[in-house]
């Protein structure tokens, strides 16, 4: 049910609790789209699952019970403990709902951007996932009747999915804008010829109600000039950690492990461009680093080296190892080293992990290697992880001149 609906069919109440349970189903479908890798009824090559009907979660809300039909998949999990942290932001959507409700039309405007938001966001992600087949992307307008000049300026722009550009300007750009980018093949992109970054200079807007200046590119509206779906992920990502952060231990562990085998790490491993919080260091290891944060987190970069770098040697991928990372509080033995550009590296060593080589010989342990890429002040991040190290192998590495021993016990 669309929003011209509800304004016609109920009174003010049921209007609040109807838009409150048509966002978070919204949210989920598009959650939904992301990790199956296509749209219902969508034929594509990146489909990893079917869906498999839905099961109705009733959800309890100062408006009332929400009626929610979540979406099953065949394989897979079908969005464990969304409605749970969804459940932190209803008040902030209950008051945003009634403070727009002065305006019916106020109201409706906002409420189609916020979809269109968040269908941006989903497309997003897919975009991220998909751009070894579609690695740019092309300008187009939708269907309004009139468009924003410097909208049509960019009809028809293909630029590459990593450009800078699509930070600011993947659509919508501005209330009531319905322009949308399609993927392009590179071999679409070179035949039709691969433009270079449009310069579009900055303009300073003047809130009229609030006097707040905002520089914004020219062209967009204030507030619209960020990509909904890196935001999106960004926020995601933020409260995931501070969540984290704030739970006990034996929490923090078991839900981190969760994590390491989730679609989410699955799909950074495929080339998302995210993070994900993976494994806790021990609390000497950060001690001795002088590291804000004992959660490790895996991201694009990891994938470089964990992934990229083994298939081009022609060795399997080391991403299966990724969920034995919930070992790594284990940690026997560590070493730090400076990096040649200042930042730090921490090593540790979780001793006898893996069965050994030989019968009656010594077991194994898995090296991890994290960085810091913006000083300790920056988050952790899995570097890279080598299984089934012999002991002697690891004691090789940590007696080189540059590492300096922690003592882990």
């Amino acid at each position: 049910m669309d929003l011209c609906e509800l304004l016609a069919r109920h009174d003010q109440g049921d209007l609040l609790r109807g838009i409150a349970e048509a966002v978070p189903q919204l949210i989920m479908e598009t959650d939904v789209e992301g990790i199956i890798g296509a749209g219902r009824h969508e034929r594509s090559g990146e489909r990893t699952t079917w869906r498999n009907g839905y099961r109705e979660r009733a959800l309890d809300t100062r408006l009332g019970t929400l009626n929610l039909r979540v979406p099953k998949l065949r394989q897979g999990s079908d969005c464990p403990g969304f409605l749970e942290a969804r459940k932190t932001s209803e008040q902030a959507l209950v008051t945003v709902v009634k403070a727009q409700l002065g305006s019916p039309r106020r109201l409706r405007t906002i409420y189609d951007a916020n979809l269109r938001s968040a269908r941006a966001a989903g497309q997003w992600e897919r975009i991220e996932r998909t751009k070894a087949a579609f690695p740019y992307l092309e300008y187009r307008l939708g269907a309004s009747e009139q468009h924003r000049p410097h909208h049509a300026d960019k009809e028809g722009l293909i630029l590459p999915v990593d450009s800078p550009f699509w930070d600011e300007w993947m659509p919508p750009n501005g209330w009531g804008c319905k322009c949308r980018v399609r993927p392009v093949t590179r071999r679409e992109a070179e035949r039709r010829g691969i433009d270079a970054t449009p310069d579009v200079p900055d303009q300073k807007v003047v809130n009229k109600r609030t006097g707040e200046v905002a520089i914004v590119p020219l062209g967009i509206d204030p507030g619209w000039q960020r990509n909904p779906g890196k935001l999106r992920r960004q926020a995601v990502e933020a409260l995931l950690r501070d969540r984290l952060e704030a739970a006990p231990e034996a929490v923090v562990k078991a839900a981190l492990s969760d994590i390491a085998r989730s679609w989410q790490v699955t799909r950074i491993l495929d080339g998302l461009v995210a993070s994900a919080p993976v494994a806790l260091m021990p609390m000497s290891a950060q001690e001795a680093a002088g590291a804000a944060t004992r959660i490790v987190s895996l991201t694009e970069k990891s994938k470089v080296h964990l992934v990229d770098e083994m298939e081009s040697r022609g060795q399997a991928s080391r991403a299966p190892f990724v969920s034995d990372l919930k070992d790594m509080p284990a940690a026997t033995d560590g070493f730090v080293e400076r990096r040649s550009d200042g930042n730090l590296t921490l090593s540790l060593f979780v001793d006898g992990l893996y069965p050994p080589q030989a019968k009656g010989g010594r077991r194994r342990g898995l090296y991890v290697v994290i960085w810091f890429d913006d000083g300790q002040s920056g988050r952790p991040r899995i570097r890279t992880l080598i299984p089934k190290v012999e002991r002697s192998y690891w004691e090789k590495q940590a007696a080189r001149d540059s590492a300096e021993k922690i003592d882990l016990k």
